[in-house]
């Protein structure tokens, strides 16, 4: 986990996705793509990389729910009564609520 400090805000950069095991974990994200190393997705959770599923990863919005717990990109939530994808999409975080099939 690390703070970006700079200006007026400071935002938390987080990263969570399914290692092999299919478990969740936390940390920071890279990729390695060498012919010395193997390739692929990994988080570093401040122990051990851990090789992950790329297509499960996701970072922290800087947001909690109303239990308190972190709100990351590809999670589903509940917002104005209905369910939505929570997704980064030209810079910024939002929400795709189910049945709407375009962004403009």
């Amino acid at each position: 986990m690390a703070i970006l400090k700079g200006g007026e805000m400071d935002r938390e950069i987080l990263f969570r996705s399914k290692n092999l095991d299919e478990k969740w974990i936390k940390g920071f994200v890279y990729h390695v793509n060498t012919q010395t190393s193997k390739a692929g997705w990994f988080i570093f959770d401040g122990i051990k990389p851990n090789e992950v599923i790329a297509e499960t990863i996701g970072q922290y919005t800087c947001r909690e729910d109303k239990n308190g717990a972190k709100i990351f990109e590809g999670d589903i939530v509940k917002y104005d009564n209905m369910e939505a994808k929570v997704v980064f999409y030209k810079g910024c975080f939002g929400f795709v609520y189910f049945g709407f099939t375009a962004f403009t």
